[in-house]
C-alpha cells in the first residue's frame, strides 16, 4: 500500500546496533580516545568512534577496509554512531588513520582498560574453565571487584565431587593472597 506524500526508508541493520550498543556499553570510543594524540576540532570522526565502526563491520560481515564506507550505506549510521555521523567518514583513509593512532597509543593498555570495565558495564560474572594469570599493580585494583571464575583451592570457592567451575566473586585484595594469582 502506498501512500501519498509518504516516503518509507528501510535500512537493513542486522547485529550492529547490538554491537554498537555493548560498544558504547564498554565505552570503547571514549576509552579509545582519551589514549590516543588526536585533534578534535579537525576532525569530523574521533579515532574510538572509527575503531567502533570496525568492530561493528568485523563483527557484522566482515568487509575489508575499502569497503566498510559501503557496509555501513545501508544502514542508520546515526543511529548507530551519534547525530552528524554518515558512511562516507569511514573511508579506508580514516580508518587506517585511526588504526595507527591506536597502535601508536599502547593497545594493550587500551584493551586491559576496557576489559577490566567490562563485567561493571554489563554486570557480567564471567565463567570459563580457562586458568587465567593476571598481572596488575595491586594498587590499582584495592576498590575494584573482581568476578570471574576458577578451579583453586582458594577457600572462598566451595570444592566437592565433580563441582566443575564455580562462579567466585573476590575482593582485590583476597585476589593478591590467593592462588589465582601467580
Amino acid at each position: 500500500m502506498q501512500l501519498p506524500g509518504v516516503t518509507v526508508e528501510v535500512h537493513k541493520l542486522e547485529a550492529a546496533p547490538l554491537v554498537a550498543y555493548l560498544c558504547r556499553e564498554l565505552r570503547v570510543a571514549e576509552i579509545i580516545d582519551a589514549h590516543v594524540t588526536w585533534d578534535r576540532h579537525r576532525t569530523e570522526v574521533s579515532p574510538g568512534t572509527a575503531i567502533t565502526a570496525l568492530l561493528v563491520n568485523l563483527l557484522v560481515r566482515r568487509e575489508p577496509l575499502y569497503r566498510i564506507e559501503w557496509f555501513f550505506r545501508d544502514m542508520d549510521v546515526e543511529a548507530l554512531f551519534g547525530n552528524g555521523i554518515e558512511a562516507g567518514h569511514f573511508n579506508d583513509d580514516r580508518l587506517a588513520r585511526a588504526l595507527d593512532k591506536f597502535a601508536d597509543a599502547d593497545p594493550w593498555r587500551i584493551y586491559h582498560e576496557i576489559a577490566l570495565g567490562s563485567p561493571d558495564a554489563c554486570s557480567l560474572v564471567l565463567l570459563s574453565s580457562v586458568g587465567h594469570h593476571l598481572l596488575f599493580r595491586p594498587r590499582q585494583l584495592r576498590s575494584r571487584r573482581l568476578r570471574g571464575c576458577a578451579f583453586s583451592d582458594h577457600p572462598r570457592i566451595q570444592q566437592g565431587p565433580a563441582s566443575g567451575p564455580q562462579a567466585v566473586s573476590l575482593w582485590a585484595g583476597e585476589l593478591r593472597r590467593s592462588s589465582l594469582i601467580r
